[in-house]
């Protein structure tokens, strides 16, 4: 049951969805919510129903049915991509990998229409960020050093270090993020 909690837990927070809010949706308490994460509490059904709906995800996701298959595909085709986390100024994640077990690494794409940034958003967490832009121009600031970047040029930083990526140009940029090891 831990690893449901786990599962939730993270999915929210990438989400954006605060505790309350996620419970209000549920109908459960946040207290009851908060138990369920930490496995303090075991939901019933309908109530992990309820969260993966409210997640955007399935049942068989949350309990982790799919985290010993092996008879998955490793290749994602275009338009297989999953909307991660979308911000309120245009920045869209999305999940470019299916569930591994043991993964080393977290690729996604980072969609960034025009001004659109991203900020630390895997700050404080352990390990290594790359970057690719794919499209468009991004300009980066990376613990108070500025820097442009264009299409076919990438950075590499720890993940401790305080960052934010910009869109500069007037078209939708795209950017390619690999995490080592993964934060969702």
């Amino acid at each position: 049951m831990k690893r449901i909690g786990e599962r939730i837990k993270r999915k929210r927070e990438l989400m954006g969805i605060h505790l309350g809010d996620l419970a209000r949706e549920v109908g459960i308490s946040a207290s009851a919510l908060s138990q369920i994460e930490r496995a303090k509490a075991f939901p019933s059904i309908i109530t992990i129903k309820s969260i993966a709906e409210h997640l955007d995800t399935t049942v068989s996701k949350l309990i982790g049915e799919s985290d010993h298959k092996s008879d998955t595909s490793p290749v994602v085709r275009r338009g297989e991509e999953k909307l991660l986390e979308k911000t309120d100024d245009g920045a869209f994640l999305f999940g470019v990998d299916h569930h591994f077990l043991n993964k080393q690494m977290h690729p996604f794409i980072v969609e960034l229409r025009s001004d659109a940034e991203i900020a630390d958003i895997l700050k404080g967490k352990v390990g290594q960020i790359f970057i690719l832009v794919l499209k468009g121009s991004v300009g980066f600031v990376l613990d108070h050093e500025k820097y442009h970047l264009d299409e076919g040029d990438s950075i590499y930083f720890s993940s401790r270090v305080s960052y934010n990526a910009k869109n500069i140009g007037k078209s939708t940029a795209r950017i390619l993020v690999v995490i080592s090891p993964p934060a969702f």
